[in-house]
């Protein structure tokens, strides 16, 4: 499963469904109404009662001494109550419960949420994708939406500002991105368009054009103002971002280019299409370097990250078969299968080689997170449950004494991220706020002593979220 979302034709998302309970009636007292609707002796008795007229006076003329003992043969008694019948009783009242309107128990799930974010920015559609600048003096992110719009924000005491909406796409912006210095920031649209804006004015700078449908990822080249991305219409077009000049158009896959990515040095580009291809190309001559027709089997490659290794030019894939592969893209070789998910494989995500421990993570549709050795691709953990539902994306925090720690999001309707430490697999803390619908981006950013995550969601927000290191 791709976390793609669809066109203005088809802009509702679908969400897990929740339900609601509704009042409930005291089921003792129910069950005595039951049995009391179900007994004709009692109800001909209550029946008698109110036709009969008792006036204060008999009331007070009664004496208890008048009364007489009445003694009953065992004959005479009433039958025991049929334990069967309470059995069918219960039964009807847990059914009655279970059917109880739905929107009110997801309405009393959303009240029972602690937003634990900082602040909140809005749109007026789902948020699908969020990005954080790389800039150190201050706090900037955007975020882009189903309305059509991008937007960008600026963090101040607490509270998000916005600075610049950008508009002109004519579809869902699927992709914000800024490039390596923060200059540019980048919005990718379901029009087939990329426009490319100026981060400190929110200016547009020039609108990319090429594709004849959706454009399903972009991204940056690692060092320089190039931009690549791929579209259901089976291309991959790479701009020089300054200008919006066209450098090169790739074509060679059979479907919708699912997945794509510059290597770490940014020498060759690696793509991945939804009919299991992975091809290699070089950027320069804009041809074929290696063409792996049958590398997932049919399968949809749904992610693709680059080795962060600029001397080794591997890459690293996962399908929808739950397989993921590492590849040398120098020699077109699969050097490695990775076993150990059934589902989706949604997110890859390495941590930096020179951190103490170089670690990789991998997250499925099962809600399965997977930690591995980047160094000889072993296996060291996995949390079978991590989430309630898929994980669809994560980002390891960046910088000193930081690079174990790494934060996922999933597509659970309960809207919760979850920090964990990649040396034991442990959650150190969940952060919560989004009300009942998926989250489907993040990003991580260390600022001072605080780990920045920015959280983009199909309510509708995007929240900002701090955690202060100890």
């Amino acid at each position: 499963m791709n976390s793609n979302i669809a066109s203005d034709d088809n802009k509702q998302i679908n969400a897990t469904s929740s339900t609601a309970v509704a009042e409930k009636r005291d089921p003792n007292t129910m069950e005595d109404d039951i049995e009391i609707e179900n007994d004709p002796d009692i109800v001909q008795n209550f029946a008698a009662l109110e036709a009969e007229n008792f006036d204060n006076e008999i009331l007070q003329e009664y004496n208890p001494d008048d009364t007489v003992a009445i003694e009953f043969d065992d004959d005479d008694l009433p039958p025991p109550e049929d334990e069967d019948d309470d059995d069918v009783d219960m039964m009807e009242v847990e059914e009655e419960e279970e059917e109880m309107d739905e929107e009110q128990r997801y309405q009393s799930a959303k009240e029972a949420e602690i937003d634990q974010s900082e602040c909140t920015v809005n749109h007026t559609d789902s948020v699908l994708t969020c990005a954080i600048r790389p800039k150190d003096d201050q706090l900037e992110f955007a975020t882009g939406s189903m309305d059509d719009t991008a937007a960008i924000w600026e963090l101040k005491d607490g509270k998000a500002v916005e600075k610049k909406k950008l508009e002109g796409h004519t579809d869902s912006v699927v992709i914000v991105a800024y490039n390596h210095t923060g200059e540019f920031v980048a919005t990718a649209s379901y029009d087939g368009t990329v426009k490319i804006w100026n981060a400190d004015s929110g200016d547009l700078i020039v609108t990319c054009e090429g594709p004849t449908q959706e454009i399903e990822w972009a991204c940056w080249h690692p060092k320089g103002n190039v931009i690549i991305a791929g579209s259901t219409d089976a291309t991959i077009w790479m701009w020089w971002a300054p200008t919006g000049k066209t450098m090169q158009v790739f074509g060679g896959h059979g479907g919708t280019v699912s997945a794509g990515n510059f290597t770490a040095a940014g020498k060759l580009i690696a793509t991945g299409a939804d009919d299991g291809s992975v091809i290699v190309w070089d950027p320069k001559g804009g041809m074929q370097k290696h063409s792996l027709i049958n590398c997932h089997q049919g399968s949809t490659v749904v992610c693709l990250v680059p080795y962060p290794d600029e001397e080794k030019s591997l890459i690293m894939t996962g399908a929808e078969d739950g397989s993921c592969k590492v590849i040398s893209a120098e020699n077109g070789k699969v050097l490695q299968t990775l076993l150990g998910h059934e589902k989706s494989v949604e997110a890859i995500c390495f941590n930096k080689l020179d951190s103490p421990l170089p670690l990789f993570a991998t997250g499925d549709l099962s809600g399965k997170l997977a930690i591995w050795d980047a160094l000889t691709f072993n296996l060291r953990t996995t949390v079978a449950e991590a989430h309630t539902e898929g994980i669809v994306a994560m980002k390891w925090a960046s910088g000193p004494n930081v690079a174990h720690l790494l934060v996922t999001i999933s597509c659970a309707s309960d809207g919760i991220s979850k920090l964990w430490d990649g040396r034991s697999g442990a959650c150190l803390r969940t952060f919560s706020g989004h009300k009942g619908l998926p989250t489907l981006s993040l990003d991580v950013r260390l600022f001072g002593s605080d780990i920045v995550i920015t959280t983009a969601s199909d309510d509708r927000t995007c929240k900002v979220f701090r955690h202060t290191l100890q």
